[in-house]
């Protein structure tokens, strides 16, 4: 798997908070912007230590209301319904601040691995969440079910479609594993599906034209709707290279 390269200066200069140089990663704190209705999201950073993102170190950037509907972070199923639903609350007088459950409790529990997308909600398109860590260097591999999964580009850089892998395709359909982007609705915007035809010279994510774009790039934290046939398969996101 081809990774993306950066300079340490690069990646400081597109994360938003103090960074420091640590182990040869980048660490510190990376931003990834909401908009006015849903969003696929998930973190743009690994944990320092530890193996998953929990729930409540998730911050939201710019909310100034008390409301605790303003921001919600929601994980789906394989048919894209509903699983868990937290709502974001800064409720001083009552000492809240944090992601509430649907019962009004503050989960300390919940945890989310690198790679993990989250269908977000937010009523105010200048707000932005926040994850620390540091940048992954490592390929992120993130296990597909026979259905839908929310899979997030776990990087604080762009990545190219054509450097997304699958592992454990062995079929010769082009219908197998699918990328779809989507809009604050939930609707499609773009889909691409994954080919490996060898008598066709074909390798790689083709649009609905059927050809190879080069140019598709996922931003820091997008969140994207893949659909697999086959539970066994997996999308690997490329780590950085950090020079």
């Amino acid at each position: 798997m081809k990774k993306l390269m950066i300079t340490a200066a690069a990646a400081m200069t597109a994360m938003v908070g103090f960074c420091t140089i640590e182990s040869s990663n980048v660490v510190g704190y990376s931003t990834t912007e909401l908009r006015n209705g849903f969003i696929g999201k998930g973190a743009c950073f690994v944990p320092v230590s530890g193996t998953n993102i929990n729930l409540q170190d998730i911050k939201v950037v710019g909310y100034e209301g008390e409301t605790a509907d303003a921001v919600t972070i929601q994980t789906l199923d394989r048919l894209g319904r509903t699983v868990d639903k937290y709502f974001f609350a800064d409720l001083p007088d009552d000492e809240i601040y944090g992601w509430l459950n649907l019962d009004e409790e503050i989960p300390e529990d919940v945890e989310f691995a690198p790679g993990a997308g989250l269908w977000v909600s937010s009523d105010d398109s200048t707000l932005s969440l926040q994850f620390a860590g540091q940048v992954p260097t490592s390929d992120i591999m993130v296990a597909l079910r026979s259905g839908f999964t929310m899979v997030a580009n776990a990087t604080p850089v762009s990545v190219n479609l054509q450097s997304i892998g699958v592992v454990g395709y062995e079929g010769e359909t082009a219908d197998a594993v699918s990328i779809q982007t989507l809009d604050r609705l939930g609707r499609t915007v773009d889909k691409y599906f994954f080919a490996d035809l060898p008598d066709d010279d074909i390798y790689g994510w083709l649009n609905l034209d059927e050809e190879i774009p080069e140019d598709v790039e996922f931003s820091a934290g997008e969140g994207l709707w893949v659909s697999s046939a086959d539970a066994a398969y997996s999308i690997v996101i490329p780590g950085v290279t950090i020079k």
